[in-house]
């Protein structure tokens, strides 16, 4: 015997919309409510309700992934480990980092272009941009392009102005402590 589950009331807090239906509460995106057209007196049946749940859980993951992408810029693979420890299922991961990919909010070739550009900025070498873009788990094809982009050039005018800096503020010791200092 197959079931049906009404709609009896959509109210609307805060966030969300809460949905009381003849199986009990529920809370709901608005993103849900309309792709599924929940309105009171509505019915669904079991399968199409369950489908409605997923379609809630994905938007739920969704939220959370992008409000942990907020904070910073993050890798495709810090994403899917963020994804896993909130236990998302592999079908779930597949759709939200599409979605995030659809809007642009992960490119890890721009992920890696920043990195490189901090690095300089920060006068950092190239081994550190390295460790950076590995403990994100970037493609070693990306990690490859991005330090050749570290020339000798590029390295040589770091190190000039890091040692340039080191001696400025030691200008009051004298030359013998200035050089052991600078090694």
């Amino acid at each position: 015997m197959k079931t049906y589950i009404e709609i009896l009331k959509v109210t609307k807090d805060k966030k969300k919309f809460i949905v009381l239906t003849n199986n009990g509460e529920y809370k709901f995106d608005e993103e849900t409510i309309i792709k599924h057209l929940i309105l009171k007196g509505k019915t669904f049946s079991d399968d199409e309700f369950e489908e409605i749940l997923k379609t809630e859980e994905i938007s739920k993951l969704f939220n959370k992934a992008l409000n942990y992408i907020s904070y910073q810029m993050r890798s495709e693979n810090e994403i899917i480990e963020y994804l896993k420890e909130k236990e998302a299922s592999f079908n779930q991961i597949e759709i939200i980092l599409e979605k995030i990919k659809d809007f642009g909010y992960i490119n890890d070739l721009e992920l890696a272009n920043n990195l490189f550009e901090s690095m300089i900025r920060n006068k950092k070498g190239p081994k550190v941009l390295e460790i950076k873009l590995k403990e994100k788990r970037i493609d070693e094809k990306i990690i490859n392009e991005i330090l050749l982009k570290y020339t000798h050039d590029i390295e040589k005018d770091v190190i000039d102005e890091l040692l340039n800096n080191l001696i400025d503020k030691k200008t009051d010791k004298p030359i013998k402590k200035q050089r052991q200092h600078i090694y």
